[in-house]
């Protein structure tokens, strides 16, 4: 690095913060500002290490700390979807379904979309009560009639369609609640 480009950061530091609080507002009070003001004079540096007098120095430097600030709040994101990811070969143990989850889900499409619709139920169903989730599987899963669930739980079929649209109410809700589309859920 030449006397020039580090008289040039030296000269503009103060376009990081310009940056930060002109583009990037919500992160003043964050815990990762220091982190995010590192990023922008890093880009401050490549700008200063790239910059070819084409154009004025703040302008050619504001693109670079944009851009490096940008690329760490992309990578952050990224890191932060890591860490909700289900690993294939995680043990499965919902809806009575045995093995790992690459097992359940196999190679094709459909089975992939109907193991995520499981893993969503799975969640949702796990706040309800254990006879609810029982006659909400028996319904759905297992393709049984309201009047076969009843006589299983010895209720009236107009009781298990009662409770059936309790619980599909209440994991409406949640699904609002959570913010997950119905279409994501729907084939």
């Amino acid at each position: 690095m030449t006397e020039q480009q580090k008289q040039m950061i030296v000269e503009n530091m103060n376009l990081v913060p310009f940056v930060l609080h002109k583009f990037y507002p919500s992160f003043r009070h964050s815990s990762e500002y220091e982190d995010i003001m590192g990023c922008g004079y890093l880009g401050l540096t490549r700008a200063a290490l790239k910059y070819n007098g084409k154009f004025k120095f703040s302008t050619f430097a504001v693109y670079h700390i944009r851009s490096e600030i940008s690329a760490y709040l992309k990578r952050r994101r990224a890191i932060k979807r890591q860490a909700d990811v289900v690993s294939l070969d995680a043990p499965v143990d919902f809806l009575e379904e045995e093995g790992n989850l690459h097992a359940v889900i196999g190679h094709s499409s459909p089975d992939i979309l109907n193991a995520e619709v499981k893993l969503i139920v799975r969640g949702l169903l796990s706040s309800a009560g254990e006879r609810e989730r029982a006659i909400l599987k028996m319904h759905f899963f297992d393709g049984l009639t309201a009047e076969e669930i009843g006589k299983r739980f010895n209720l009236s079929r107009a009781r298990i369609q009662q409770i059936i649209k309790k619980e599909l109410n209440r994991l409406n809700r949640r699904l609002r609640t959570q913010r997950i589309k119905k279409s994501d859920l729907i084939a």
